[in-house]
């Protein structure tokens, strides 16, 4: 934003002092100074842009997948006030700094154009060459900064990706709401058979029912285990990161509330993104307890094979079969994430002003 805001105040100068000219009779010269002093403001935007271009690709790309990722999350149902109010808040936070950032950075491209106007209305008496090789080049081109010239921010970009995530959440709306109800009105339905004599027939059809509800979660991992596999490292990676960077001193008391922020957010965003993907692992096997509450006389194979399938393959989003998404999960990241802090805090005290890192890590090991 800094860069952005930087940029775009040097064109909005270049303009202002061009917007004085309005109505005046300029010589050639001065069209010929201002054509040049424009282009070097263009090859200013090309030049931070070729240092900032992959990062530029890099931040607007994780945006807009942790949007996604959120809009995604937003088909699961809330357990408590804590956690609707956690999501709403992550989610209009991340799309307030999306729309900030992008809208900041549009604001180059908006000013680059704006000499096109003032052009316009150079009179024919103080019409030249100069003034139209100006204005040629001026509406030649694209001046502004973009991700490895992928894209370029620009207001028409904002509003494409602002129809590609309504488009993302009404897809979404489509199956995952679906996935969870099925489950949730399955056991339902389930449990008010609790104590009634029903046939062997019946649990056929049960066992059945529950295994059409196995291959669906099987068939929708399938098609968004890639994005949580990112998303879960995504998450992973930055905590770790974040963590590492505790260890620096913070210069000021603005970095160490940011700082501070920026983990406890982390924390719980993956928190509560991983207790919503487990729901569907839980919600899969409370059939057991009501299987279970049989009563003895009632028992028979099929029960008996309902139970064992119940019991048997995990049913759960999963990362690409890396790793599933249940309540075991949460606990080993969060076992990981502890060790991994441990070992920073050996090497830290390990390590002293008149020792390479290198000597100290070393001696560690």
């Amino acid at each position: 934003m800094v860069i952005s805001i930087g940029l775009s105040t040097q064109f909005r100068l270049f303009n202002s002092e061009l917007r004085q000219t309005v109505g005046q009779h300029m010589s050639t010269e001065y069209w010929v100074y201002r054509r040049e002093q424009y282009r070097r403001l263009r090859y200013l935007v090309n030049i931070v842009d070729r240092r900032i271009s992959h990062i530029i690709f890099v931040s607007f790309s994780n945006n807009i997948f942790t949007i996604c990722q959120q809009l995604f999350s937003s088909l699961r149902s809330r357990a408590t006030v804590y956690r609707l109010i956690y999501f709403w808040y992550s989610l209009l936070f991340l799309l307030m700094r999306a729309f900030l950032v992008s809208f900041t950075a549009a604001g180059i491209n908006d000013e680059s154009t704006k000499p096109i106007r003032i052009l316009r209305s150079v009179s024919s008496y103080s019409w030249n060459t100069e003034t139209k090789r100006f204005l040629d080049e001026v509406k030649c081109g694209t001046v502004a900064l973009s991700g490895m010239k992928f894209f370029y921010l620009t207001r028409k970009m904002i509003l494409s990706v602002a129809s590609t995530i309504v488009t993302y959440e009404l897809v979404m709306m489509q199956f995952h709401i679906g996935l969870s109800t099925m489950f949730k009105l399955y056991n339902e339905d389930l449990k008010r058979t609790n104590g009634e004599n029903k046939s062997r027939e019946y649990w056929i059809y049960r066992r059945s029912q529950y295994g059409k509800l196995r291959d669906l979660v099987t068939m929708v991992d399938e098609k968004v285990t890639e994005c949580t596999m990112i998303a879960f490292s995504n998450d992973l990676f930055f905590i770790c990161k974040q963590l590492f960077l505790a260890f620096r001193p913070m210069p000021t008391y603005v970095h160490m509330f940011y700082f501070w922020f920026s983990i406890v957010f982390l924390i719980l965003r993956a928190v509560a993104v991983s207790l919503s993907a487990a729901h569907i692992h839980d919600a899969s096997k409370q059939a057991i307890n009501i299987l279970y509450a049989v009563p003895s006389h009632l028992w028979n194979t099929e029960t008996k094979r309902f139970v064992d399938e119940v019991n048997g393959k995990t049913i759960a989003l999963s990362g690409m079969n890396f790793f599933f998404f249940t309540r075991k999960l949460i606990l080993s990241a969060a076992g990981m994430i502890l060790t991994y802090e441990l070992v920073l805090l050996q090497l830290q005290s390990n390590t002293t002003p008149d020792q390479p890192c290198d000597t100290a890590f070393n001696r560690t090991l």
